[in-house]
């Protein structure tokens, strides 16, 4: 195992505590232990998927998304060494030869190396033996549910959108290039940017969302569309965002879409005029706007 295995960990940069764990979502239990840390160390591709327990499964936050939320994101790319590595043998080589941080810090439910073997009680007894400090966070819940990645993303997978987010305690981010659409946004008075959705990204179940747009620094509250168009038979998932009052061209830009509330269902309209009616309606959820 080599330095290169470790993504974004900077020469001559003393990492002071270090919080493990795989940091899909940044969710409430997460932003408890980065509160306790100058670095993260994630694990890409997710070990679920590596190794086969979960070859579907879609990221809540790719890397890109996590980085977002906390800048000092380190990626150790999970490989079949890890994967087989004894768990003094992974915190020795990895955690203590190449990172060598003064703490580490991590969740009650942290488990680690060869088969899970390693828990908290094992990293606690060999800190002590190499000097390192340990900080262990208790899990987080929030009205019964347990904050946990999975747990959020059962919620997005069943359509609890709105319930999923207060887990995460932020909007639900999603990053990705602005894409040509068909025009037919524009042609009804209504224009929007079509996002070209990453393909490990959990995408929320069908529907129209508001949210807000991050634009040259600039957070600019918008709709945000979920589906299939059926109103025109599409039938690929599309994301589509509009922005009131906003007009410059963003082909070919990365977009910051950040989606705070589902307001309804996807709906096929009978006519268009149906449909302009429904979305004059719909960006009266948005804060400040009566359209």
């Amino acid at each position: 195992m080599s330095y290169h295995n470790i993504f974004g960990l900077k020469k001559n940069r003393q990492v002071i505590s270090l919080g493990l764990g795989i940091f899909d979502g940044i969710h409430r239990g997460h932003q408890e232990i980065a509160r306790h840390c100058t670095d993260l160390l994630t694990f890409y591709p997710h070990p679920d998927i590596f190794l086969s327990k979960n070859r579907h499964l879609k990221m809540i936050s790719t890397l890109r998304e996590q980085r977002y939320y906390f800048k000092n994101l380190l990626v150790l790319r999970f490989s079949s060494e890890i994967a087989k590595s004894e768990p003094d043998t992974f915190l020795t080589t990895i955690i203590k030869n190449i990172i060598n941080p003064r703490t580490i810090v991590v969740g009650q439910d942290f488990r680690f190396g060869y088969q899970h073997k390693g828990d908290t009680d094992t990293l606690a007894k060999w800190a002590g033996q190499n000097d390192i400090k340990v900080k262990i966070i208790p899990l987080y819940a929030l009205n019964n549910i347990p904050v946990k990645s999975s747990n959020i993303r059962t919620l997005i997978e069943q359509d609890q959108f709105n319930t999923a987010v207060k887990l995460l305690n932020h909007p639900y981010l999603i990053i990705g290039k602005v894409i040509h659409g068909e025009g037919r946004g524009t042609a009804i008075g209504f224009p929007t940017a079509n996002i070209k959705i990453p393909d490990n990204k959990l995408i929320p179940s069908t529907g129209v969302y508001t949210g807000t747009t991050v634009y040259k620094q600039q957070n600019m509250s918008c709709l945000v569309y979920i589906g299939k168009k059926p109103t025109y038979n599409f039938n690929q998932i599309s994301l589509e965002v509009h922005i009131p009052d906003f007009n410059e061209n963003l082909y070919n830009m990365n977009l910051k879409v950040l989606i705070e509330q589902k307001i309804r269902d996807e709906i096929k309209f009978s006519n268009t005029n149906e449909l302009v009616k429904q979305i004059s309606s719909d960006l009266t959820h948005i804060p400040g706007n009566s359209s």
